[in-house]
């Protein structure tokens, strides 16, 4: 991540920065490329050299990875103190550590078993599961619980008799996703059991959330609730601070809008604050950008003034027509950052990193992938590197708050709007075009006959070189 000094940041950001409130509730608001990761960033390690227990949080695993990755003499931010967590992991390391009672409709109910009184619990219809995790648990040895089980139809038939053992159960899921948290239960949970609840488990006092508009308003109503001392340990309310971007969704239907978290945290005008500034795209980059924006709230940036090649579209032959392109760029431009980004199709990801590694193989550049599905590749801080030449191969989900020399957005020619979703199409293009600092292509494959239904949503000459 490139950090600017604090004497670079504009008057905006400056704003933020130095001036924005460290108590209560914060949002900062802005389109791609005006700084929002940045200042996320500055303020988490302002905060903890004032010797605030600091987290940021953001909603996918590539951004985390990514915020982590400081320049050379900074020191990563885990190092000076701050956690650096998606907010599925933070809040499920909070609830374990909270031991409250199971939900009612959990999945299945977790024991805090000893090696000692396992055949109590066996007797009482419990069952070793070993792939199953809990965070109270010693890594090795004989005292380890972690595995411990119980199914819930038998836990609730009789409660009472698995007390001595703390039951209690993962974050409960909604009904969408199992991947997916239903807040508003875990509101009712925390609420009914706040007095019982292992408050000392909160290990921060400030939290700062990126990419704000990923999470629903019940997310953000339990942030408030924290954040005035409804719920949580006594005399330490929650300092917030949301960073957001409506422009930049990642789901149709699980989202926020800039309205929405300002009505569930109660933000006052006083305490949002917008940024608008594009320090990220060159103007070139910028208005092919715009092309796309979709009519969110956030607005989008003033178009800088910097300015670099006229952007592509380009048509090739073969999936392998297209990887040659990336390739020749790539050597041309050695010391360059480059992403490869595809519209959502996890297959054409695996197969364009497959055949740019392979095409790449002569030369010492490194050519990296991230899923979330990807068993191989599902690690980003274990798999990736940030902020030297590299060729990096990602799905539009995973590419947010992150930035390159130059962008390759490929495979359009593949995607299927449905009815109703071209606004949300639209986001994603916006999304992984805004990616691009300097240089950006959008490839498709066809014949020259071929016309894909998304070409008529794609930008004209002048703003873009159409290349056959």
């Amino acid at each position: 991540m490139r950090l600017p000094n604090a004497r670079d940041l504009n008057e905006e950001q400056e704003r933020v920065y130095l001036y924005a409130p460290e108590d209560g509730r914060v949002l900062v608001s802005g389109p791609p490329g005006t700084g929002k990761t940045v200042l996320a960033v500055l303020r988490a390690m302002e905060a903890a050299k004032k010797g605030r227990r600091t987290a940021v949080a953001m909603f996918n695993r590539m951004l985390e990875a990514y915020a982590c990755r400081l320049p050379d003499g900074i020191g990563s931010l885990e190092a000076q103190g701050i956690q650096v967590r998606t907010v599925r992991q933070l809040f499920k390391e909070l609830w374990f550590g909270l031991r409250v009672p199971p939900a009612a409709n959990a999945a299945l109910i977790l024991l805090d078993t000893s090696f000692d009184e396992r055949e109590k619990v066996k007797e009482l219809g419990a069952k070793w599961k070993p792939a199953i995790w809990a965070p109270w648990s010693p890594k090795s040895g004989k005292s380890r619980g972690y595995s411990w089980t119980v199914e819930p139809d038998e836990y609730w038939r009789n409660p009472g008799a698995f007390s001595r053992w703390s039951p209690t159960s993962d974050l409960p899921a909604s009904e969408e996703s199992e991947f997916a948290v239903d807040w508003d239960t875990v509101t009712r949970h925390l609420l009914k059991h706040q007095s019982v609840a292992r408050w000392d488990a909160l290990s921060i006092d400030k939290l700062i959330i990126d990419e704000g508009q990923d999470f629903p308003p019940e997310f953000f109503r339990l942030l408030r609730l924290m954040s005035e001392g409804v719920i949580g340990p006594e005399g330490r309310p929650l300092a917030v601070m949301v960073l957001a971007d409506e422009n930049q969704r990642l789901s149709a239907k699980q989202h926020s809008t800039i309205s929405d978290i300002e009505t569930a945290l109660a933000i006052p005008a006083s305490r949002h604050y917008h940024l608008r500034t594009n320090f990220r795209n060159t103007r070139q980059v910028a208005l092919v950008a715009q092309h796309f924006f979709a009519g969110a709230n956030t607005g989008i940036p003033l178009l800088p003034e910097r300015r670099g090649p006229t952007p592509e579209m380009r048509r090739c032959e073969s999936v392998q027509t297209a990887v040659e392109q990336i390739v020749t760029y790539q050597r041309n431009n050695p010391k360059h950052e480059i992403g490869v980004l595809i519209p959502d199709d996890d297959t054409a990801r695996r197969a364009y990193f497959d055949a740019l590694r392979t095409a790449a193989a002569p030369s010492s550049v490194r050519v990296q992938t991230y899923a979330f599905r990807d068993p191989e590749f599902n690690q980003p801080k274990r798999h990736l590197v940030f902020d030297e030449p590299a060729v990096t191969v990602l799905n539009r989900a995973s590419c947010k708050g992150l930035e390159f020399d130059a962008v390759f957005v490929v495979n359009i020619h593949a995607a299927r709007i449905e009815e109703g979703q071209e606004d949300f199409f639209k986001m994603g293009m916006y999304v992984m075009s805004a990616r691009a600092r300097r240089s950006l292509a959008l490839l498709w494959v066809g014949r020259p006959s071929d016309r894909p239904q998304v070409l008529g949503l794609m930008p004209r000459a002048p703003a873009i070189r159409i290349l056959a």
